[in-house]
């Protein structure tokens, strides 16, 4: 046995360099790795956290013309967790020298849950806008980029008058 030490210790002393940076890469190659399957570990679940956290709604229908009653006893079903109401506006935004352009969806939630508690809305500049408080709004980033806005400035809108059968009134949802 002690020849098999001494040949050993021989080697080492002649190639411990080569064995040191053998010993670095394969460390900066499992660092690497375990780093790899950490990363795609919480990307699998980023997506399940963002539905839970934005209280994501799994039925979006859109009813018209119906007494809050059936809103209340709809939210009083075992299947459902969270339910928000709210009522659709036919807006359109005014185009100088031309005709307004209509292709606009605008909600306003009668109970205060749709983009508060259901389909929850992540606020990238400005501020959400206060329970109960008129004239705020949130817009997307798209419509702020079109429209030149910045948080605290002034959208104009027109309103477009519904016919009494065109009301609707979309409900979301949320499965237990």
């Amino acid at each position: 046995m002690a020849p098999v030490w001494f040949a050993l210790r021989a080697g080492m002393r002649r190639r411990w360099r080569a064995l040191v940076s053998l010993a670095l890469l394969l460390g900066l190659a499992g660092g690497v790795v375990l780093t790899a399957a950490a990363g795609a570990r919480r990307t699998d679940t980023a997506y399940p956290r963002l539905l839970t956290w934005a209280g994501a709604s799994q039925v979006t229908t859109l009813l018209g013309g119906l007494d809050p009653a059936y809103f209340a006893a709809l939210h009083r079903l075992p299947q459902v967790a969270a339910m928000a109401s709210a009522m659709q506006y036919n807006i359109a935004l005014p185009v100088s020298g031309g005709l307004p352009d209509n292709q606009m969806e605008v909600l306003a939630s009668s109970d205060g849950s749709l983009g508060t508690s259901v389909d929850r809305v992540k606020v990238l500049q400005g501020r959400m806008f206060g329970q109960g408080a008129s004239g705020e709004a949130v817009i997307d980033p798209t419509l702020a980029a079109a429209e030149h806005l910045a948080p605290g400035d002034t959208l104009h809108l027109t309103a477009i008058p519904y016919l009494r059968d065109q009301e609707m009134d979309p409900v979301k949802l949320q499965a237990r």
